[in-house]
């Protein structure tokens, strides 16, 4: 093989690698995207029936600040009567500690991209498809709620208990 024939098959070789990864990615997504559509029912019963809440916003949400940060929140419930707070829900078909980092991140930071719902108790849920032991100890004793498959739904998981760490809005 000459050094132009072999220079060839390298450029073959790395767009071929180049769209695999393109692919491999959508793939990603849409097994994400899936996954949401699965746990979004049970979710939004948790919601309204063990949290209270009025309100279930029917979309994943993305706010944008002026200064270019972002937010994304997979589910959000809320409740502006009695009860007067914020459910957000983290959705993952596989959880890692970096995700609950960010989680935690981002419910700090809630109250800079959701302004109006400033004063009320905000508390986090994470749902996981496919969750470990370690994993599970992990989310409560950052006192997170946890929603996890129950045969065809999902359910929420907290142990008898439980106390929910609530943030400030």
């Amino acid at each position: 093989m000459s050094e132009d024939q072999l220079r060839a098959e390298v450029a073959e070789t790395s767009r071929t690698v180049r769209e695999l990864a393109r692919q491999i990615g959508g793939l990603g997504n849409k097994f994400g995207t899936f996954t949401e559509g699965l746990m979004w029912p049970s979710l939004k019963r948790i919601l309204f029936d063990h949290f209270d809440c009025d309100t279930v916003a029917p979309v994943t949400i993305k706010r944008r600040r002026t200064d270019g940060r972002e937010m994304e929140i997979d589910m959000l419930g809320y409740s502006n009567g009695e009860a007067n707070k914020v459910v957000v829900v983290e959705m993952k078909s596989h959880l890692t500690e970096q995700d609950l980092d960010q989680f935690e991140e981002n419910l700090r930071r809630f109250g800079e991209f959701f302004p109006e719902h400033r004063g009320k108790s905000l508390e986090g849920v994470i749902a996981a498809v496919g969750i470990k032991e370690p994993m599970t100890d992990r989310v409560l004793r950052r006192g997170f709620h946890l929603a996890k498959a129950d045969d065809e739904a999902f359910a929420l998981a907290d142990p008898e208990g439980f106390v929910p760490r609530r943030f400030t809005v």
